[in-house]
């Protein structure tokens, strides 16, 4: 290969075993998305049942749209998880961090109703689908 030709290999995808806590399978997965559907469109004839299956889930868009709406939030959980790793680390921090984590996730699908401003959320409903903060990907038809 010279230098003037782009690597075509395929990317590599991580063992399984700690997708959720990094990340990055959600993320190469959303940024082969096309790639992946084409190929697994190509195949005229598919025999193993994971390779049907996967078929299925990325002809279906609504799977590429949670992926996209859940990728932010597995990248806030490692941020906060990580602090959690520390041999020694600042518990009043370990604990504003988790909290932190704890409203942007709520606020993200929850309504909130406060008796006042200085008593916690006394009640909180989720929010309608409509009202839902996917994220900036979500506005205006640009997550497709």
């Amino acid at each position: 290969m010279n230098a003037n030709t782009p690597d075509l290999s395929p990317t590599r995808f991580l063992t399984p075993s700690r997708w959720l806590v990094n990340g990055k399978v959600i993320y190469a997965i959303l940024t082969q998305w096309h790639e992946l559907q084409v190929y697994f469109k190509s195949l005229a004839i598919i025999k193993n049942c994971s390779s049907r299956m996967l078929q299925k889930m990325l002809s279906d868009m609504t799977n590429y749209l949670y992926l996209v709406f859940v990728l932010p939030l597995i990248i806030e959980f490692k941020l906060t998880n990580s602090s959690f790793q520390h041999s020694i680390a600042d518990q009043c921090q370990l604990f504003q961090d988790l909290h932190v984590f704890y409203r942007s996730l709520r606020s993200r699908i929850c309504k909130e109703a406060y008796v006042d401003m200085l008593e916690p959320v006394v009640d909180f409903q989720l929010r309608s689908s409509d009202e839902v903060q996917f994220g900036s990907k979500f506005s205006k038809g640009k997550a497709l």
